[in-house]
């Protein structure tokens, strides 16, 4: 299987209960179900394989890993509830305008604010993962 791709910077909004929608372009890619793993500074998006493929492929402990990460369901029409802890540790409750950026095989997701500062600025390198 190939990994999904995801390209692009996308604006959207989150609901009271934390919920958001996938960019349609991205629905077909996602499956089942999402994980939403947490860097220490960013709150990033993967479908399953991807994460799976990731969860190989990474170098930090398998348990360090899995216990920074959550899987979400992609509901009807691309919805995706956020879990609460990842709103909190990305600083997103309480935080209607987000940004999302593709970068290949997984999608960053963070205040619209953050997004455009990173997309002009000297930080543009540091976003690659």
């Amino acid at each position: 299987m190939t990994s999904p791709l995801f390209l692009g910077t996308h604006r959207y909004a989150q609901d009271r209960k934390g919920r958001i929608v996938a960019p349609a372009e991205w629905r077909d890619q996602l499956g089942g179900s999402v994980v939403f793993t947490w860097d220490g500074t960013r709150l990033v998006m993967r479908g399953e394989a991807g994460f799976q493929r990731f969860r190989r492929e990474s170098t930090l402990l398998p348990s360090l890993l899995c216990a920074r990460s959550w899987e979400a369901p992609v509901k009807a029409l691309g919805r995706i509830l956020v879990p609460h802890e990842c709103r909190l540790l990305a600083g997103l409750l309480n935080i209607s305008d987000l940004g999302w950026v593709g970068l290949g095989d997984c999608a960053w997701l963070g205040t619209w604010a953050q997004v455009e500062r990173v997309l002009v600025g000297p930080q543009r390198e540091a976003l690659a993962l």
